[in-house]
C-alpha cells in the first residue's frame, strides 16, 4: 500500500479524523481526514481531541487513510483500536495525525492553535494507555470513592496501591496534557476498555486521599493536572478568542514555566510551546511564536530576555536545559519561612525579610503563589536583576547562584514598619544595581545534587581559552562579588569568608608573574587580561575604598595582593561618600594601614570628604589616639581644619570639636600639645570646643578647657532659629542635669545663671523642665536667679516641673515663695491644669491644698490661627481616601471568599451567635433572605463587604479618637461639653484638633492604638469565619492582609478627628421594621448621597432614582463634612457618598440579586488557573 501524502492545510483550518467503525478490533484501522475552517465561532464543534503520549519515536504499526498508508505508534495504534465505534463514526483530533509532522512550517502554525483546537471540542478524551498492572481496579476504586460509598481499609489500601500504580504513568509526567486538559470543556478519561468521567476522576481522587510517602515527586505532577481537570466542568461551552492569538488566559508565562518545566516533553521546545496556550500575556512580542526551525538554545534565550530583561546576558546551548546568565542587579532580602499548603492548588506562602535600605529595612512580607518546580527555602536571597520587572529567587550554590524561581509572581502587600509599599512603588525606589549576579538556571530538578563540578566546568567553559591563571582571577572576581552581595544580606561572617577566598584567588594569580612592579608587559602580559586584573582590583577597592581587603592581605600574608593594591590604587580615590582610603583607615584606627598608606608619599593629608573632614578630623572624632600622633607627626597637614558640615551638618567644626564632642581626653591633650590649635574655634552656629564638651557631658574635657583660660565659658550660640539656640554652656549643662559641669562653669564666675535660650528659657527652667534635681538645688542657692521667671511662652519653671510631674522640684520650687503657682501661660493653663492634664495626682494634691481646686475654672481656649500642631486636609483628599480604604476592603474580602470558594458557609440556621446573626440580617436591607446570599459564593461576598465595613465603623469610626481609654474619652468629652457653653464653636473645633493631634502622637496612644487594632482585626475575622471558614494554612495570610486594612482605616479615622471641620462617617443604612420583625420601610436610592456600585447597573444614579430603586445592600457608610476648613459653619456637604447596590422596584429578586459587586477580576494576583 503507497503511504499517505499530506495535502497543503489552508491557513486558519485543522484536520479531523474520522475514524470508520468496525465490529473487529484486529482489523486495520481505517480513516478519513477532512479539513474544516476553525473559525472565530464562539460554539464548539462536535469532534473529540484525544490527549496521549507517543511514547517511543519508532512507529511500528500504521493506518490506512483513504486506503493509503501512514505509519504511527503503537501507543497510538492501541488508543484507535480502543476508540473506534462498532457501528457509528468517530471524529477526533489527534496532532500525531492531524498536524502533517514532516512539514515544520505547518506544525509550528498548528502548534500555536492547539489550545484553540481543544478548547473548541466538544471533549477531550484522555487516553492513559491499554490495560495492565490493575489499571481496570484503580478507576473502579476511583469511581467508587467519589460515589462516596464507605471502603473497607484492606479493601482501600489495595486500592491506593492500584491508584498510585496508574498514576506513574507516562501521561501524568507530559507538559502538552496541560493545556489538553485546561482548554477542555468535558473531559473523559480512558485506561484500555476502562473510562471515568473526568471529574469523577478528580473527585475520587480527592477522597481516598492517596498517600505519596513513597513517590513524593509524584504528588505536584497528579495534582497540577488533576486541577486542570476537575475545572473543566465549570468551563463556558463557548470558546472565546481571535484567529490572531488564541489564549487560556490561565496564568503569567513566568509563572507557568517555573510550575511546569520539569514535566517531560519530546522536544526541548515544547517546554515552551506548550505552556503559551495558556499564558495570559503575550510572549510574541519577544519572538515566542511555536517554530521548531528555531534552536533550541536561541528559543531557551528568547524566553529568558522575555521573563527578565532584554539587559541580561544568557549563555545556552542546543543540548541542555540549562542556561548560566550574567545580569547586574540589587539586592531586596531573603526568605525566612516557607508554608506550603495541602489543599489541591498547592499554593506556598513565602515570607520574606527585606534586606535593602532604599526600601524599607527589617520589614517582613508574605507572598502567596503557586508551588514551584524547585522547592523554596529560607535562607534563599530575593535580588532584582537590571531591566526585570519581577524579583528572582536564588540560593548561593559555590562560585555562583542558583536561580531557584526566576520571576516572582509580586503582591502589592509589602508592608513596612510605618506604612505600605506597592511592588511599583518599590521598582522606582530601586535606581542602581551594583551587583554582578552569575546565575545557573538549570531545568534538571536532580542535577543539582551532583555537586558543583558540572556548573563550575561550563562556567569555566564560558572563555575556553583561558590559563590557569586567568581561572584564578575568575575565581577572584566571582568570590569577590558574592561576598559583595552577602555584605548586602548583612551576613558579614560569610561575606569576609568569601571576600577572603577572592583575595586568596587574586594572591595565586600573582605568584607566578615575574616581577609585580611591571606594567604587565612581555610574557607576563600574555599570561593575563590586564581588564580582568583590574577588575579584580576595582573589586576590592569598591569594599569600603578598598582598605578592608588590603587589612585582610596583610593579615593573612598576601603580599603581593596587598602591594598589588597599593601599587595600582590612587590612594587619595574617593568612594560614593567622598572617602578617602586614608579617611576610611584613619576613622576606624587602623594604624597598619596608615603606615602603609603614609610610606607611599602620595596621600594628602588635607584632602576632605563630602563633609569636609579630614583624616585626622575623623580620627579625633573616633579617639584613636596613635591614629591622630601619627598623622600629627608628619607635619603635613592643618590640625586646625575646619569642615563644611555636609548636607545637613553643622560647618567650621575642627578635629578639637570633635575630639571634645566625644570626650576623647587623649585626643584633646595631643592636639592641644600641639600648640596649632585654637581652643575656642566657633563652628557656624557659634559652637566651641567647650560647649560640645558640654552638651555631651564630658566633664574631664571640660575641665582640660577650661584650665588652659583661653577659652569663653559664657560663650552663646548664635542659632537663634531653632528652640534650643542661643544656648550657653551653663544652659546646655543644666537641661542636661551635669552636675559636676554646672559647678565647675560657676566656678569660674564668669557665667551668667539667668541666660536664657531662644525661647526665653533659663538654666533653672531647663533644669525643672528636666528632672534635674541637683542642679535645681544649684541653682536657687544663687542670688541672681529668678525662680519664678517667664520664657516666650509665659511658661514658669514651676509650671514646666508641673508639666512632667516633677513633684521634688515643685516641693523646691515652692518652699522658696517666691513663685507663683497660679501664673497662666499664654494658653492660659496654671501648674495645676498642667498637672491635672497628665494626670500627676501627688502634684495634684500638692497644688490644690494651696487654694480651693473645686472653685477652678476649665480652661476655654481662644480661636487661634495656630496651625503648627495640625495637619490641614479637605474634601478632595477625604474623599480620595475613603475611596481607598473602600477598594481595600473590597480587595481583602474578595482574597478571604476565594480562599475558601469551594467550600459551603453557614446559613443563620446554623450559627448560635446572635450578634452575627444580626450582623447578616441588617447586611440585607430589602427584605430578602441573607440564606440565599450565603449560599451563592459570588454573592455572599457582598455580605461580607457589608459586614466588615459595618465594624469597622462600629470599632473604628465611632472613637472620639482612636487609641484612648474609657476613662481618657470621657474626661476630653466632659471638658469639651464645658467649652461648648462658653465658646465660639471654631474655638472649641480648634482646641479638639490640636488636643487630639498631640495626643496621637503619644506613645502610650500608639501603643494602646496598635492593641485595639488587633481586637478590631481578630473580631472581624472571627465573624467571618463563623460564617465561612478559610483553610488553615491560610489564615496567617488572610490576617495579615486584614491588617493591613485596618492600619487604613484607623489612619483614616484619625486624619477625619483631627480637623477642625468635622468630618463623620455615619452609621450604616438600616431600614425601618415592623413590630413582627419585617421590613417595613426599604431604603430609598438617593443619588445625592449614594452611588450605585454593580458593574453590571444599566442605569445612572439620577435613573435610578428616578425609578424609585430600593437599596440592596450598603457596602460603605456616608462620609460628611460640617463646617469649613477652619472650623467655622455648620453647613454640610457630601464628601464620599454612600456605596450600595441597588435594584429598581420593577427588577424581581432574582433579577437584582444575581448581580455582585465584588468580581474575581479584581484579584491582584491574577486568576487561580
Amino acid at each position: 500500500m503507497s503511504s499517505y501524502s499530506y495535502s497543503t492545510l489552508p491557513k486558519g483550518s485543522i484536520r479531523l479524523l474520522r475514524l470508520a467503525p468496525q465490529n473487529d478490533k484486529f482489523s486495520t484501522i481505517q480513516c478519513h481526514l477532512f479539513e474544516l475552517p476553525l473559525s472565530d465561532s464562539q460554539s464548539t464543534y462536535p469532534y473529540e481531541a484525544l490527549s496521549y503520549v507517543w511514547g517511543s519515536e519508532e512507529k511500528p504499526r500504521s493506518i490506512s487513510i483513504d486506503n493509503y498508508d501512514l505509519p504511527i505508534g503503537q501507543n497510538l495504534h492501541d488508543a484507535l483500536s480502543q476508540l473506534r465505534y462498532p457501528l457509528l463514526e468517530r471524529i477526533i483530533w489527534i496532532d500525531a495525525i492531524c498536524i502533517n509532522q514532516g512539514d515544520t512550517d505547518e506544525k509550528g502554525r498548528q502548534v500555536q492553535s492547539m489550545a484553540k483546537i481543544y478548547a473548541k471540542a466538544s471533549r477531550v478524551i484522555v487516553w492513559l494507555g491499554s490495560s495492565a498492572a490493575e489499571s481496570h481496579q484503580a478507576l473502579e476504586e476511583l469511581r467508587f470513592a467519589a460515589s462516596e460509598q464507605p471502603i473497607s481499609p484492606s479493601r482501600s489500601e489495595i486500592g491506593q496501591q492500584a491508584v498510585l500504580t496508574l498514576l506513574r504513568r507516562p501521561w501524568f509526567q507530559r507538559i502538552w496534557v496541560l493545556q489538553e486538559v485546561a482548554a477542555a470543556r468535558h473531559v473523559v478519561i480512558i485506561c484500555g476498555a476502562t473510562e471515568i468521567d473526568g471529574y469523577a476522576f478528580c473527585s475520587g481522587l480527592n477522597s481516598l486521599n492517596v498517600s505519596y510517602e513513597t513517590c513524593s515527586d509524584l504528588q505536584p505532577l497528579v495534582r497540577s493536572v488533576t486541577y486542570l481537570i476537575r475545572g473543566a466542568i465549570f468551563r463556558s461551552r463557548c470558546a472565546n478568542g481571535s484567529s490572531d492569538r488564541f489564549s487560556l488566559d490561565i496564568r503569567p508565562l513566568r509563572e507557568l514555566v517555573e510550575m511546569y518545566h520539569t514535566r517531560k516533553a519530546t522536544q526541548r521546545h515544547d517546554k515552551v510551546y506548550a505552556l503559551l496556550g495558556m499564558s495570559s500575556d503575550d510572549p510574541s512580542t519577544a519572538g515566542l511564536l511555536a517554530d521548531y526551525k528555531i534552536p533550541w538554545r536561541i528559543v531557551f534565550q528568547n524566553l529568558i530576555v522575555f521573563l527578565l530583561s532584554p539587559s541580561v546576558s544568557a549563555m545556552t546551548w542546543d543540548d541542555k536545559e540549562m542556561a548560566v546568565i550574567q545580569s547586574k542587579g540589587q539586592i531586596i532580602g531573603e526568605v525566612s519561612s516557607v508554608d506550603r499548603d495541602t489543599a489541591w492548588d498547592d499554593r506556598q506562602t513565602v515570607e520574606i525579610t527585606w534586606r535593602n535600605a532604599q526600601v524599607v529595612r527589617e520589614c517582613v512580607s508574605r507572598w502567596t503563589f503557586q508551588v514551584t518546580a524547585k522547592s523554596i527555602q529560607v535562607g534563599d536571597v530575593v535580588c532584582l536583576l537590571q531591566g526585570a520587572s519581577k524579583p528572582t529567587i536564588a540560593r548561593l550554590h559555590g562560585c555562583h547562584w542558583m536561580a531557584i524561581m526566576i520571576a516572582v509572581p509580586t503582591t502589592d502587600d509589602l508592608q513596612g514598619k510605618d506604612k505600605g509599599i506597592t511592588w511599583l512603588e518599590l521598582l522606582q525606589l530601586i535606581s542602581t544595581y551594583p551587583h554582578d549576579f552569575l546565575l545557573v538556571w538549570d531545568w534538571n530538578m536532580h542535577s543539582e545534587l551532583q555537586g558543583e563540578v558540572a556548573y563550575e566546568h561550563l562556567i569555566r567553559n564560558r572563555s575556553p581559552e583561558d590559563s590557569k591563571y586567568e581561572d584564578h582571577l575568575d575565581n577572584a572576581v566571582l568570590s569577590g562579588n558574592i561576598g559583595l552581595i552577602l555584605q548586602d544580606l548583612r551576613k558579614y561572617k560569610a561575606a569576609e569568608h568569601h571576600l577572603r577566598k577572592s583575595m586568596e584567588a587574586l594572591e595565586r594569580a600573582l605568584a607566578g608573574m615575574d616581577d609585580l612592579r611591571t606594567n604587565f608587559d612581555g610574557d607576563v602580559q600574555r599570561k593575563y587580561d590586564p581588564e580582568k586584573l583590574a577588575a579584580v582590583v576595582d573589586l576590592f577597592i569598591n569594599v569600603e575604598g578598598g582598605w578592608p581587603p588590603l587589612k585582610w592581605a596583610v593579615e593573612d600574608g598576601y603580599d603581593a595582593a596587598a602591594k598589588l593594591l597599593l601599587s595600582k590604587a590612587d590612594p587619595n580615590i574617593k568612594n560614593q561618600d567622598g572617602q578617602t582610603p586614608m579617611l576610611w583607615a584613619a576613622t576606624n584606627g587602623y594604624q597598619t594601614v596608615i603606615k602603609l598608606l603614609l610610606s607611599t608619599g602620595r596621600v594628602d593629608l588635607d584632602d576632605q570628604d563630602a563633609a569636609g573632614q579630614t583624616p585626622l578630623s575623623y580620627a579625633a572624632k573616633n579617639g584613636h589616639d596613635t591614629a591622630v600622633e601619627l598623622l600629627l607627626g608628619t607635619g603635613k597637614m592643618d590640625p586646625d581644619s575646619k569642615d563644611n558640615g555636609g548636607v545637613e551638618g553643622i560647618g567650621g567644626r575642627t578635629p578639637l570639636s570633635w575630639a571634645a564632642q566625644g570626650g576623647h581626653v587623649g585626643v584633646v591633650k595631643l592636639l592641644l600639645k600641639s600648640g596649632q590649635v585654637d581652643p575656642d574655634s566657633k563652628d557656624e552656629r557659634g559652637g566651641t570646643p567647650l560647649l560640645w564638651a558640654v552638651k555631651n557631658g564630658h566633664a574631664e574635657v571640660v575641665s582640660l578647657l577650661l584650665h588652659i583660660g583661653k577659652v569663653d565659658p559664657d560663650v552663646k550660640e548664635t542659632d537663634e532659629g531653632k528652640e534650643e539656640g542661643g544656648g550657653t554652656p551653663l544652659l546646655w549643662a543644666a537641661k542636661n542635669g551635669s552636675e559636676a559641669i554646672v559647678k565647675l562653669l560657676l566656678g569660674t564666675e564668669k557665667v551668667d545663671p539667668s541666660a536664657r535660650t531662644a525661647t526665653g528659657r533659663t538654666p533653672l527652667a531647663l533644669a525643672a523642665e528636666n528632672g534635674n534635681e541637683a542642679v535645681v538645688e544649684l541653682l536657687l542657692n544663687i542670688a541672681k536667679v529668678d525662680p519664678d521667671s517667664r520664657d516666650k511662652y509665659e511658661r514658669t519653671p514651676l509650671s514646666l516641673a508641673a508639666e512632667n510631674g516633677y513633684e521634688t522640684i515643685v516641693k523646691l520650687l515652692l518652699d522658696t515663695e517666691k513663685v507663683n503657682p497660679w501664673a497662666k501661660d499664654k494658653q492660659g493653663r496654671d501648674p495645676l491644669v498642667w498637672a491635672v492634664w497628665n494626670r500627676h495626682e501627688a502634684i495634684i494634691n500638692l497644688l490644690g491644698t494651696m487654694s480651693g481646686i473645686h472653685e477652678r475654672q476649665v480652661l476655654q481656649p481662644e480661636a487661634r490661627q495656630d496651625n503648627r500642631f495640625l495637619d490641614i486636609h479637605g474634601e478632595d483628599y477625604f474623599d480620595s481616601r475613603c475611596q481607598r480604604l473602600y477598594s481595600h476592603v473590597r480587595q481583602w474580602v474578595l482574597r478571604f471568599s476565594k480562599f475558601a470558594d469551594m467550600r459551603a458557609a453557614r446559613l443563620t440556621s446554623e450559627i448560635q451567635d446572635e450578634r452575627i446573626i444580626d450582623l447578616l440580617d441588617d447586611a440585607i436591607l430589602n427584605g430578602s433572605d441573607v440564606d440565599s446570599y450565603l449560599r451563592d459564593r459570588v454573592h455572599r461576598r457582598d455580605v461580607f463587604m457589608s459586614i466588615t465595613m459595618t465594624m469597622i465603623w462600629e470599632f473604628i469610626f465611632t472613637r472620639y479618637l482612636f487609641g484612648l481609654d474609657r476613662e481618657q474619652r470621657r474626661a476630653l468629652k466632659a471638658i469639651e461639653r464645658l467649652q461648648d457653653q462658653a465658646s465660639p464653636v471654631e474655638a472649641v473645633r480648634q482646641w479638639r484638633a490640636i488636643t487630639l493631634t498631640l495626643l496621637a502622637k503619644s506613645e502610650d496612644v500608639k501603643s494602646r492604638r496598635n492593641e485595639d487594632t488587633e481586637s478590631v482585626v481578630q473580631a472581624v475575622f472571627k465573624t467571618l469565619s463563623t460564617i465561612l471558614l478559610p483553610p488553615s494554612n491560610l489564615s496567617d495570610v488572610v490576617l495579615s492582609q486584614l491588617r493591613a486594612v485596618m492600619q487604613e482605616a484607623v489612619r483614616l479615622s484619625i486624619d477625619m478627628r483631627t480637623q477642625r471641620a468635622e468630618y463623620l462617617m455615619l452609621p450604616p443604612l438600616r431600614p425601618e421594621y415592623d413590630t413582627d420583625g419585617d421590613v417595613g420601610s426599604t431604603v430609598q436610592f438617593n443619588a445625592s448621597l449614594m452611588n450605585e456600585r454593580s458593574e453590571y447597573s444599566r442605569s445612572n444614579n439620577e435613573e435610578l432614582e428616578a425609578q424609585g430603586a430600593v437599596v440592596r445592600l450598603a457596602l460603605f457608610p456616608l462620609v460628611v463634612k460640617k463646617g469649613g476648613d477652619d472650623g467655622a459653619g455648620d453647613e454640610e456637604i457630601v464628601v464620599f457618598p454612600a456605596q450600595v447596590l441597588a435594584a429598581r422596584r420593577h427588577d424581581s429578586d432574582t433579577e437584582s440579586d444575581n448581580i455582585s459587586h465584588i468580581d474575581a477580576d479584581e484579584m491582584l494576583d491574577g486568576p487561580s488557573g
